[in-house]
C-alpha cells in the first residue's frame, strides 16, 4: 500500500534560523558604488591581473576620450586625457595586453568625417593616436587582444549606399583589414541604433564578433576566425525584429562563446552559447520580468560562469537601476536576477569585467556622471582545489555512513513530504510539497563533523524545479532538476558527490534550497528530492 505522510517539522527556533540564513546567502558580495569621474558617459571597464580597475569614458563637456586607474575601490589615481590630434572623439572601447596595459579605440571626428583611432598606455604616458580605419565615416569601435599580443580593432564604416563591417589588426606581425560583411539598401531602410558590432578572442588568439545587421528588420549575426585568418560565413544568431546591441564573451579555457542581445520589440533579452559555431544553448526572457530592458552585457568569469549586466527600468518605478545574474553552462542554469544599484537613480549603459571578482561601471543620467562598483564571486576558478560535484555515486568504504531521508539529524523547513519509490534507497524518498508545488526556500540541512566526501541521493524528473546546493554555508552550484530526465515525471534516482576539506573534527553542512520552476518544468511543478545522504571518512 501507497504510504503518504509528512515529515515532522523541526524545532521553531532552528527553523527561523535556517529560513533566515536562506534569505540572507548570496552568491555575489557587492560593495559601495564609488565615483569615477562628472561629467562623463559610456564608460568601459577592465581587470588586470593584480585586480586593478582600469576605466575609459567619454567626456560630453568636451568631446575628449578620459582614463582613470583604481587599485581597488578606495584608491584611485587622477583623471587622464587621451591624446587627441585634432577634432572631436567619441565612443571608446578598451582592452588590456599580457602586461597590463591599456588599449583604447575611439572615433574621431573632423568635419563631416570620421575615423578610428588606436593609443596605448605605457611608462605613464600614452602613445601619439594612429589612425586604424581607412574608411571617411568609420564608428562604433571595439578591441580585444589574444594571448599572442595582437589587437583585433572592428567598427562599422558608413560607405554611400551601405554599411560594412570591418576587421582589422595590429602588432605581432599582422596587420591587416578585411572587410567581413557589406549591407547595400535605402538609406530609410537603416535601423538608427546602428550596428554595434563587438570582438572577443579564444585561446588560440583568434577574433570572434557579433552584431546586428543595419538594414531593418534588424537581426543578430556571429562569426569566428579560423586557422589561416579567414571569417567562417556570418552565422545567424536572432532573426527577430529589432534585435539590438549584442555583446558576447569567450571562455578561453573551453572556447564556448556567451552571446547576449536585447530585442526592443518587447523589451527583453536573450542569451546564447555556442562552440565552433554550433549553438549549444539559447534561453529567451534572461531579464528576470517583463519590465523595460536595455543595454545587455556579458563577461565571462575565471572558472567560465558568463555573467550579465542590463539596466532595467521597473514598471512601477519610473527610474533605471543595473541588475546582474550568472549563467552556469555546468548545468546550464542561471542565477536569481539581482539589483546592483540602489540609489534610485538613472543608472544607465552598464558594461562589466570579470576575473576572480567582477566590476560593473555606468553612468548616471540624472547628472552625467560615471560610477562603478565592485563584486566579490563567491565561485570557483578553473584548478582551484574546490568541491565538484558529479553524477556518479561513489563507492562505499569503511567509513561510509548512509543517512536516510527520514533521520532526525537532516532538518526539513517549509513542507517537505514522503513517497514510496523501489528506486529509493530506503524504498522512499522525501520531496518538498506543499499543495501542488514546492515552496521556494524551501531547504533540507544536514550537520555533520568530518569527512572526505558527502553525497547528496536526489532525483530528476520534468516536474523537478532548481535546488542550490550549499556547502559549510556558502553557495556552492544551482542543479537543475528537470534537465537531467526532461522526458519522464518518473524520477530517476542519482547521485551528487562532493568533495570536503578539513580532518576528522572539522564540522561541516550540506543545505539544499528550493529555488524556483526549471526552465523545462512544464506549469508550476518545481520540486526537489532528498533520497538521503552518504558521508565517507
Amino acid at each position: 500500500m501507497r504510504r503518504f505522510y509528512l515529515i515532522g517539522a523541526a524545532v521553531a527556533l532552528a527553523a527561523i534560523i535556517t529560513f533566515l540564513f536562506t534569505l540572507s546567502a548570496s552568491a555575489t558580495a557587492w560593495g559601495n558604488a564609488f565615483g569615477i569621474d562628472t561629467p562623463g558617459k559610456n564608460p568601459k571597464v577592465a581587470i588586470d591581473s593584480s585586480g586593478g580597475l582600469h576605466f575609459v569614458w567619454w567626456n560630453p563637456k568636451r568631446a575628449r576620450i578620459q582614463y582613470r586607474f583604481c587599485s581597488d575601490p578606495t584608491t584611485c589615481g587622477p583623471v587622464e586625457k587621451l591624446p587627441v590630434l585634432d577634432g572631436e572623439a567619441y565612443a571608446p572601447a578598451l582592452a588590456l595586453d599580457a602586461q597590463g596595459r591599456p588599449n583604447v579605440v575611439w572615433e574621431q571626428h573632423r568635419d563631416g568625417k570620421s575615423a578610428i583611432m588606436y593609443s596605448r598606455r605605457g611608462g605613464g604616458s600614452w602613445t601619439k593616436p594612429k589612425r586604424v580605419s581607412d574608411h571617411p565615416k568609420s564608428i562604433l569601435p571595439d578591441i580585444a587582444i589574444g594571448g599572442d599580443g595582437v589587437k583585433h580593432i572592428v567598427y562599422e564604416s558608413v560607405e554611400g549606399d551601405g554599411r560594412g563591417i570591418y576587421h582589422s589588426t595590429r602588432g605581432g606581425g599582422s596587420n591587416t583589414l578585411q572587410l567581413i560583411e557589406l549591407e547595400r539598401a535605402e538609406a530609410s531602410d537603416f535601423a538608427a541604433a546602428g550596428r554595434n558590432v563587438r570582438v572577443a578572442t579564444d585561446k588560440n588568439g583568434r577574433a570572434h564578433m557579433v552584431w546586428n545587421t543595419a538594414t531593418t528588420p534588424s537581426r543578430v549575426k556571429y562569426t569566428y576566425q579560423t586557422a589561416d585568418g579567414s571569417f567562417v560565413a556570418p552565422i545567424l544568431v536572432a532573426d527577430q525584429n529589432q534585435a539590438q546591441a549584442p555583446d558576447l564573451a569567450i571562455d578561453r579555457k573551453t572556447n564556448r562563446v556567451g552571446i547576449v542581445w536585447e530585442t526592443r520589440r518587447n523589451d527583453l533579452a536573450s542569451f546564447a552559447l555556442y562552440k565552433n559555431g554550433d549553438r549549444l544553448f539559447r534561453r529567451d526572457k534572461i531579464t528576470g520580468g517583463n519590465d523595460i530592458m536595455r543595454r545587455p552585457r556579458v563577461a565571462v568569469d575565471c572558472g567560465g560562469r558568463f555573467h550579465l549586466v542590463f539596466q532595467r527600468q521597473r514598471l512601477i518605478q519610473t527610474d533605471w537601476n543595473v541588475y546582474h545574474r550568472v549563467f552556469n553552462p555546468a548545468d546550464e542554469m542561471f542565477s536569481a536576477v539581482e539589483r546592483v544599484t540602489e540609489a534610485d537613480t538613472d543608472d544607465a549603459a552598464p558594461v562589466i569585467s570579470a576575473t576572480n571578482f567582477i566590476a560593473i561601471a555606468y553612468y548616471i543620467a540624472d547628472n552625467n556622471s560615471v560610477q562603478a562598483i565592485q563584486g566579490e564571486l563567491n565561485s570557483v576558478c578553473y584548478g582551484d582545489p574546490t568541491p565538484a560535484p558529479t553524477a556518479f555515486p561513489t563507492a562505499p568504504s569503511e567509513g561510509w555512513e548512509h543517512i536516510p531521508n527520514h533521520d532526525a539529524r537532516i532538518i526539513y523547513t517549509k513542507g517537505w513530504q514522503t513517497y514510496d519509490a523501489l528506486k529509493a534507497s530506503e524504498d522512499n524518498f522525501a520531496r518538498c510539497q506543499k499543495g501542488s508545488s514546492c515552496k521556494q526556500n524551501s531547504s533540507a540541512e544536514l550537520v555533520f563533523t568530518g569527512g572526505n566526501r558527502i553525497e547528496w541521493e536526489t532525483a530528476y524528473a520534468n516536474n523537478y524545479g532548481r535546488a542550490d546546493v550549499y556547502l559549510d554555508g556558502k553557495a556552492f552550484e544551482v542543479v537543475d532538476l528537470c534537465a537531467l530526465n526532461r522526458d519522464s515525471a518518473k524520477p530517476k534516482f542519482g547521485v551528487r558527490t562532493y568533495i570536503l576539506t578539513g580532518n576528522a573534527n572539522t564540522p561541516h553542512s550540506i543545505k539544499i534550497v528550493a529555488v524556483g520552476r526549471a526552465g523545462c518544468t512544464d506549469g508550476a511543478k518545481n520540486f526537489v528530492p532528498v533520497d538521503g545522504f552518504n558521508i565517507l571518512r
